[in-house]
């Protein structure tokens, strides 16, 4: 028999039931408490449901995000890097190397010496030339200056002749009236006979003489013309000599190299220029600017017409990943044509034809700056990414999707 609690009033508050059900009808019961794999049961699908609804809600966040936040749609390619402006020198004039007065990574002025080439045959004819035209200019000098007091020596000299002719002339009448010839000199002259008389012969003669003075003198004096002739032929021939000593000093100047422009000297083993023979246009070394950089990337066919110049892009050397994350920023300068050539190679290797195009891409000089201006070298490997646009998420994964299946 088994004792459950009763309700009967005045009774002791317990039943006695037997084994066959008899005693009474059931008193109510409490529910039965549930059993440990059906509180699991519940457990699970309520977090099951919160995990669908946080997924549903971050799907949403997610679509939403992707329809409507945009973000840079970027290009991608890798190359070198540049600077932006390397001024050639050249050798102007053939000649044999003497001595070099600059080495690799030297920071040099516009217009310092570079290269001193051998220069004596032509220091030593320019030494002639200035002697020849410093003996010609004091002759000339010379000559200027006394040809004034020739040609008045000229003129009284003329004037002598004619005043000794004159009174020669005058000696002729006195003897002619003395001696009772009628007539005047000149037709005394004109039909007397040498040997008539002693005294008119010697007057005759000293006349004759006179004559010859006097056409002598003007033939000096006319000849002051011809030596005003030579001192402009001399002149000529002064003026010659000068162009010619022009010309030498160029050439010599030629001789001596000096650098185009202010920058740092690139170019390696300029030991052995010394001594070596330069033909003309023989490129000696480069100087690069060095506040002044750009990257030239490779970017594919497939990109390369989403790229337009003036896009903004960041530029990652790839020698300063270990130091710094930073991006060099720049923008486009130009975008090539034409596939690069087959043997232009960036940091993926060698491109197939066709298959790359060259993007230049200059450097903000104040990015440079800050990366430090010393620690940038010709030929460092680049990757950059070209900000084409900016577009939605989903759109950009659409793009990436049409392209990885075309």
């Amino acid at each position: 028999m088994i004792s459950v609690p009763g309700t009967r009033p005045g009774g002791s508050g317990f039943a006695r039931v037997g084994p066959g059900g008899s005693g009474g009808p059931h008193p109510p019961r409490l529910p039965d408490p549930p059993v440990g794999s059906e509180l699991t049961g519940r457990l699970l699908r309520r977090a099951v449901n919160v995990l669908f609804a946080l997924l549903l809600v971050l799907m949403a966040g997610a679509a939403a995000v992707a329809f409507l936040v945009e973000v840079d749609d970027t290009v991608d390619g890798s190359g070198v890097l540049l600077p932006r402006r390397v001024w050639p020198v050249r050798a102007i004039e053939p000649g044999i190397v003497r001595r070099v007065l600059v080495g690799t990574g030297d920071r040099v002025r516009a217009g310092e010496l570079l290269v001193q080439l051998d220069s004596l045959k032509l220091a030593t004819e320019l030494a002639q030339l200035r002697a020849q035209y410093d003996s010609r200019r004091i002759q000339l000098d010379r000559a200027e200056a006394a040809l004034p007091y020739e040609l008045r020596q000229k003129s009284a000299a003329r004037e002598e002749s004619e005043a000794k002719r004159l009174a020669v002339r005058a000696d002729l009448r006195e003897a002619l009236l003395n001696y009772s010839v009628p007539g005047d000199p000149d037709s005394v002259l004109a039909r007397y006979r040498p040997g008539s008389h002693v005294v008119i012969d010697r007057t005759l003669s000293q006349l004759r003489v006179a004559d010859a003075g006097v056409r002598d003198a003007e033939a000096q004096e006319a000849l002051g013309g011809l030596e005003a002739l030579d001192l402009r032929r001399q002149r000529a021939e002064l003026r010659q000599l000068a162009v010619q000593i022009r010309s030498t000093e160029e050439e010599l100047a030629r001789l001596s190299i000096r650098a185009p422009a202010a920058g740092i000297v690139a170019t390696e083993r300029l030991e052995r220029l010394p001594g070596a023979f330069t033909h003309e246009g023989d490129s000696l070394m480069e100087i690069l600017e060095p506040g002044s950089w750009r990257a030239d990337v490779l970017v594919s066919e497939r990109d390369v017409h989403e790229v337009h110049v003036g896009d903004p892009a960041r530029v990652e050397i790839r020698a300063f990943r270990a130091a710094t994350r930073e991006l060099v920023e720049g923008r486009v300068r130009s975008v090539a044509a034409e596939p690069a050539d087959a043997g232009t190679q960036g940091a993926a290797g060698p491109p197939a034809p066709g298959d790359r195009y060259r993007v230049t891409i200059d450097l903000d000089p104040a990015a440079v700056e800050r990366i430090g201006v010393a620690r940038m070298r010709m030929g460092y490997t680049v990757e950059g990414k070209i900000v084409t646009g900016r577009r939605r998420i989903a759109e950009m994964v659409w793009r990436y999707l049409r392209k990885q299946t075309g």
